[in-house]
């Protein structure tokens, strides 16, 4: 019954809906020197296939001493009372080159994990999603030898059985509809 339709319009709206509309996770994202707040590209779109990508994208160590955020399901499985139904698993990898680690008095990873957390872990939201998405945990990651990080695991409930009638986020950024400065 499931076939996997919901998945694409599903991680649009975490990256168009969620990410790509938080300031607090693009400055953590755009701004790299020590108290620094360079001003934010005017359009945050930009940001994605820079360094919010809807794929497990590797860095490129040796020109890039930046952070990214990758988002992608990994795992589907049926409800078993529910045939409709599917659990689905987001990873969030936070990959952040160790030269930009510390910053502020902070650890980027960590802010950048909180600001994602508080988007999405039991919130109520419009995502074609049964309830609300939680925080299955946690676990630090090795990416290369330059850059480390966190991967988080959501859970998300998905009603296969409704049609999600919506368009490629790529025809969405050209058409300028995941996210729209005010």
């Amino acid at each position: 019954m499931a076939h996997y339709k919901e998945l694409s319009p599903l991680l649009n709206g975490i990256i168009g809906g969620r990410f790509l509309r938080n300031q607090n996770l693009a400055r953590l994202l755009y701004n790299y020197e020590p108290n620094c707040n360079k001003p934010l590209p005017k359009n945050l779109n930009n940001l994605l296939m820079t360094h919010i990508y809807p794929m497990p994208k590797m860095p490129d160590a040796k020109t890039k001493k930046e952070a990214y955020v990758c988002a992608y399901f990994n795992g589907g499985y049926e409800v078993e009372d529910n045939k409709g139904y599917r659990n689905v698993v987001l990873n969030i990898d936070i990959i952040c080159h160790i030269d930009v680690w510390f910053y502020n008095d902070s650890y980027r990873v960590y802010d950048i994990m909180a600001e994602i957390d508080t988007m999405l872990n039991n919130q109520m939201t419009d995502l074609p999603i049964e309830g609300t998405p939680y925080l299955r945990g946690f676990q630090t990651r090795i990416y290369e030898s330059e850059f480390y990080g966190v991967q988080m695991l959501y859970n998300f409930k998905v009603n296969s059985t409704i049609e999600c009638n919506t368009q490629p986020i790529t025809d969405k950024l050209r058409n300028g509809l995941v996210y729209d400065p005010v």
